[in-house]
């Protein structure tokens, strides 16, 4: 199994925003790593500076990202061949925009449909 850690932020946004200090030496706004599971130190999966994502692939090498903003949602299928998936560009790539309250009615429908 893989992990890929990363510091997400542009250089000049880490320095405007002060967050210097939680920038790991050595590993950079855009250096990413790929690691099994049981090399990470302990102190990394606490560490603020780095985010930890593990990867399960599967055979159409799709992925997901959910962005929130206020009570809008847009989740988005994505598909990279890569090991690290990022929103490249895919024609198959779909967005799907829904709003907390629409999401929430639509999970309590889901549950009470006898299976």
């Amino acid at each position: 199994m893989a992990v890929i850690w990363k510091d997400s932020l542009p250089a000049e946004n880490i320095v405007a925003g002060g967050f210097e200090h939680l920038i790991s030496p050595g590993v950079g706004a855009y250096h990413y790593r790929t690691v099994e599971r049981r090399m990470l130190q302990k102190d990394l999966w606490t560490n603020p500076a780095i985010v930890i994502e593990k990867y399960i692939t599967n055979s159409e090498e799709s992925f997901y990202r959910v962005y929130f903003s206020g009570k809008q949602i847009v989740i988005v299928k994505a598909f990279a061949p890569r090991i690290i998936k990022k929103l490249s560009g895919d024609p198959r790539d779909t967005n799907y925009v829904t709003d907390l309250d629409h999401l929430k009615a639509e999970l309590t429908t889901w549950r009470s449909t006898p299976a």
